[in-house]
């Protein structure tokens, strides 16, 4: 099975399934399954799927399918240019807390300022922050341990520094 077959086939289930963004998350899926960036998959359309990883894109496309969000299938979230590790322990960023980051970080600027984020969840704003902010102090908290650990993650796989 091709790259083109493997993603027809996903795009008609997910369609079927409702999912609006079909094209998009069969494409995600599959550039996750191969390891490759999604913009390869267009340039290498006729290449052969191999049969583990035809099936894994399977399973992970019939998943999808149930509604479970592309982010906890892949673990992973694209927020205000970080690469950010998602699972069900924490929300997944959205667009809206982008424009919140964007603002914050207008108004920080390069002050020396303490900046507190509370449920920090991800950690995706004290990231944005900490990273656009070097000057800042940013502290981050959540009553759940699952989440801080996957804030101490997401703050090393970015390179910022955060209480």
């Amino acid at each position: 099975m091709t790259i083109h077959d493997c993603l027809k086939f996903a795009e008609k289930s997910l369609r079927e399934s409702g999912i609006e963004s079909f094209e998009y998350d069969a494409q995600e899926l599959l550039s996750y399954c191969l390891n490759i960036p999604r913009l390869n998959l267009l340039i290498n359309k006729n290449l052969e799927v191999n049969q583990d990883c035809y099936k894994r894109f399977i399973q992970l496309s019939e998943l999808r399918a149930t509604r479970v969000p592309l982010q906890h299938i892949t673990n992973h979230s694209d927020f205000y240019g970080l690469d950010l590790y998602i699972d069900k322990n924490v929300l997944i960023p959205r667009f809206e807390t982008e424009l919140l980051c964007e603002k914050a970080i207008e108004i920080i600027n390069n002050k020396e300022l303490f900046v507190l984020d509370l449920c920090t969840g991800s950690g995706c704003i004290a990231i944005a922050i900490a990273k656009h902010c070097p000057n800042a102090k940013v502290t981050a908290i959540d009553i759940s341990y699952d989440a801080i650990k996957i804030a101490e993650e997401n703050a090393k796989r970015n390179s910022v520094n955060i209480k």
